[in-house]
């Protein structure tokens, strides 16, 4: 259980800004929203998941785009708030995207789930007390009798109050003049969009075989071979003058140019046959590579290239 939880969780990990796109953008970004998308994913890759968050939120209120949203939902998950991602996981589910896409985000939910923590049990009920023993009753006093009360004094009537003076009201306070109204805000100017570099075109068909590296080569190799060639057929030239020849001078003189331009003629034909298979060779690499690259840079039905960007 422990091992299947450690995978999945190096899965998400690798399923966040830095992985395969788990889903391709539908359309193209908005500017603001790809400008703010660059800097969650550079937050992102540095460790700082709450300003990473923020930058996603900021771009998915721009464009709502599902790639912001499950980005949004992974920073949310790898800074602690489980509650949250899970609820930005299920928004992700349902704008329906891809099979892979919808593993991972349903993976990532009951890892969540798996990492919530459990309530504490109830503690457990203090004992009883014992009852404590009771207590008798004291004895009843015996009453006393009050002192007869003394009558009171006769109490002398107040005199009369004077009259308190009229109070006159104070004059009017002046009436302030009006506040001056605020200015409006001026609004500072947008800043400038920033520059989305388009993606490389596919090769044209074909250019493989205008690589001048490759024709280099070719046309090296086919020099030499016609050099080999020449002095192979020199040095058999030169045998049949040996054999011709009337004097035993001339004869070792034939014997020995034969010797030498057939060496030549052997080292040069190895030479261009060398270069003509490099040539070849690096042809057929040129070929398999634009194979490759069209088929990677092929549009999908959103038309979208699906290129390995190793990033959501």
């Amino acid at each position: 259980m422990m091992r299947r939880w450690l995978a999945v969780v190096v899965l998400l990990a690798l399923l966040g800004p830095a992985g395969v796109q788990a889903e391709k953008p539908r359309r193209p970004f908005k500017p603001a929203a790809a400008a703010l998308y660059e800097k969650a994913k550079k937050l992102y890759k540095a460790q700082r998941y709450e300003a990473a968050s923020e930058k996603f939120r900021k771009a998915h209120e721009i464009d709502p785009q599902p790639v912001f949203l499950f980005n949004w939902a992974q920073s949310e998950r790898m800074r602690g708030d489980c509650e949250t991602a899970v609820r930005l996981y299920r928004l992700f589910l349902e704008t329906e995207p891809s099979k892979r896409a919808a593993e991972a985000a349903e993976q990532a939910i009951a890892l969540c789930k798996e990492q919530a923590p459990k309530a504490p049990p109830p503690p457990a009920p203090p004992p009883p007390k014992a009852a404590p023993p009771p207590v008798a009753p004291p004895p009843p006093a015996a009453p006393v009798a009050p002192p007869p009360k003394a009558a009171p004094p006769p109490v002398a009537p107040p005199p009369p109050k004077a009259a308190p003076p009229p109070v006159v009201p104070p004059p009017p306070a002046p009436t302030p003049p009006p506040p001056k109204a605020a200015p409006p805000p001026v609004a500072p100017p947008p800043p400038p969009p920033p520059i989305v570099e388009p993606s490389a075109p596919p090769p044209p068909p074909g250019s493989w075989i205008r690589d001048p590296a490759g024709g280099v080569l070719l046309a090296a190799g086919v020099v030499a071979l016609s050099v080999g060639g020449g002095y192979y057929a020199s040095s058999v030239s030169k045998e049949d003058s040996a054999r011709r020849a009337l004097t035993y001078d001339r004869q070792q003189q034939a014997l020995d140019d034969a010797s030498t331009a057939r060496l030549v003629g052997a080292v040069t034909l190895a030479v261009g046959a060398t270069l003509v298979v490099a040539g070849v060779m690096r042809y057929l690499r040129r070929w398999r590579a634009e194979r490759v690259r069209v088929a990677l840079l092929a549009p999908n039905r959103y038309h979208v290239a699906l290129l390995l960007d190793a990033e959501f």
